[in-house]
């Protein structure tokens, strides 16, 4: 299959990603859609969870400064039946590593995926998908280790988050 036909077939039927430029040219009635989409992921990710606080000089100065800080990216989505989700993504890609350091995610080859789908079809399994809601925030952090992000740019313009508010992220499983 082609890059566009396996996408097609592991997308959610009905679900878009939605570029930031469509998000900030919205108005009206959808601009609320895409803000009120945005508050609910960094209230019910962010703030219900306790998973980040508001990063005090010294912890400022411990990462480097802003040299330091990790960017934010909302990623923004239309899923079936018209709804709006914003998810905020730390880019983890800017952080300096070990180039030794093991820093990808493990997945399943597409080819497995498909396979395994179409096996399930002939044997008629169910299938579902799950959507792990804060995967990084389930990560412990080790000891000693000092994580501070950038909310997203688009989160400040719409009034969500504090011009220059950065954020410590905080462990929520110790290790």
């Amino acid at each position: 299959l082609d890059t566009d036909a396996e996408a097609a077939l592991l997308s959610e039927v009905g679900a878009r990603t939605v570029t930031e430029a469509e998000v900030r040219q919205s108005t009206g009635a959808i601009r609320e859609q895409w803000r009120t989409a945005a508050e609910a992921e960094i209230t019910k990710s962010f703030y219900k969870m306790n998973a980040v606080s508001i990063t005090t000089a010294s912890e400022l100065a411990e990462v480097g400064g802003q040299s330091g800080v990790l960017p934010m990216k909302a990623v923004w989505t239309k899923k079936a039946e018209d709804i709006s989700k914003c998810r905020g993504c730390v880019c983890g890609n800017f952080e300096e590593k070990d180039p030794t350091e093991n820093v990808w995610t493990a997945q399943a080859e597409t080819g497995s995926v498909i396979s395994s789908l179409r096996l399930a079809q002939l044997r008629r399994w169910l299938i579902w998908k799950l959507d792990v809601k804060g995967a990084f925030m389930q990560a412990p952090l080790p000891e000693g280790t000092l994580i501070v992000v950038r909310p997203p740019k688009a989160w400040v313009d719409m009034g969500l988050v504090d011009a220059g508010v950065l954020w410590t992220l905080l462990s929520l499983i110790p290790l």
